[in-house]
């Protein structure tokens, strides 16, 4: 968990959030800047543009929005270039966010390192993103509708734009509704101000670590300044996620080793687009060997996406998904895989029950302890999320 003197940040009033109007928020009210309104891209939503890059360079997404029910996630084809590396979550193509768990000991970290205690029928959704997009806005109380009467009961929140006032925007959230339990930001690694970016971030509790695209994964075996960066979020037990393509796979297994204490969470299957059939024989060799590194996290989200349904209508039943996740499975066993919607980009392919009944539906094949470690104590290693 987070040290006891982080504290977090309270843009708003104590109570102020409870009583926004979302009229408010869709009139630009709060939140505004120097590049007018705030307002977020997401993986997989209309219209985005994500820049997940180092320096400038990385991911773009974008796709459509989604909502929190038992089933797969939604999101929507498109993808914007970075120097190093595209990415779109969803049905486009390439997605993943990576983070791991920082180690006790010096073999690395494992889902039993750091804090382990969960209440029973805890349930955290490891990957829910909120906006305000002119008169498209989606906040915390838009998720709990859906997925609180499924038994979720807490959500990480990811960054979702380029726009690091998203990172202030979240943390405010966070503050003021107890439905989120930590939030994964946004920086620039490599850059010059990302230490005292991060430093200042890292005050508050509720922020767990950063998430970043293929570029900085690819760039850590060459740049120092990558990879010192990467090593700074290490010594500060925060983790560093991948909006990725399974391509970045391999990046993501040479850096493991070499900071044993950085978790490292992978998104969305690592992008991978799944319809039905066979899988690939080099993703299950790039995803076992990935999966072979403690620090290694990856969540099960993006099915629903993955398979290019555009109409809220992709398949319900777990079965259809049952080769893909058989073999992430195997990759990264029981102590190393997350639930996460990607809500609300989702909601393109399937509705939040499906996203959640997929998931439920296939762990139900599992045993009992499995699925209390897919639901909450995996993100609870991961995440280090903090406890309401």
């Amino acid at each position: 968990m987070a040290p006891a003197n982080r504290k977090s940040a309270s843009p708003m009033p104590p109570g102020a959030y409870a009583a926004l109007t979302r009229r408010q928020f869709v009139a630009g009210t709060l939140w505004a800047g120097a590049a007018g309104t705030f307002a977020v891209g997401c993986d997989g939503s209309p219209g985005s543009s994500a820049g997940l890059g180092s320096g400038g360079a990385g991911a773009g997404g974008s796709g459509s929005g989604g909502s929190v029910s038992p089933g797969g996630s939604g999101g929507g084809a498109g993808g914007g270039a970075g120097g190093g590396g595209a990415g779109v979550d969803a049905a486009g193509g390439a997605a993943g966010d990576g983070a791991a768990t920082p180690a006790d000991g010096a073999d690395g970290p494992t889902a039993n390192d750091g804090p382990s205690s969960v209440a029973p029928g805890t349930i955290i959704d490891a990957h829910a993103h909120f906006w305000n997009r002119g008169g498209d806005v989606k906040l915390p109380p838009d998720l709990e509708r859906v997925a609180k009467p499924l038994g979720v009961t807490g959500v990480v929140a990811i960054e979702a734009s380029a726009d690091l006032t998203q990172n202030d925007f979240v943390l405010g959230l966070a503050a003021n509704d107890t439905f989120l339990v930590g939030y994964s930001g946004r920086g620039s690694i490599g850059t010059p101000g990302f230490a005292t970016l991060i430093r200042k971030y890292a005050a508050d509790q509720f922020f767990r670590g950063v998430r970043i695209g293929d570029a900085p994964f690819m760039q850590a075996a060459n740049s120092d300044a990558v990879f010192s960066d990467m090593k700074l979020l290490a010594d500060m037990d925060l983790h560093v996620e991948g909006l990725i393509q399974p391509g970045t796979l391999p990046a993501i297994t040479a850096l493991a080793p070499r900071l044993p204490t950085l978790r490292i969470i992978v998104d969305h299957v690592a992008g991978m687009t799944y319809n039905g059939g066979a899988v690939p024989p080099a993703f299950i060799a790039n995803m076992t060997a990935a999966g072979a590194h403690p620090n290694v996290y990856c969540k099960v989200s993006a099915l629903a996406e993955g398979t290019g349904n555009k109409t809220g209508t992709a398949p319900k039943d777990p079965g259809f998904y049952a080769p893909l996740l058989d073999e992430v499975w195997k990759a990264f066993g029981d102590d190393h895989l997350l639930y996460a919607s990607n809500w609300p980009v989702c909601l393109r392919a399937a509705t939040y029950d499906t996203v959640f009944g997929i998931a439920k539906g296939y762990v139900s094949t599992k045993s009992q302890e499995a699925a209390e470690k897919f639901f909450a104590r995996n993100a609870l290693a991961a995440y280090k999320w903090i406890a309401r």
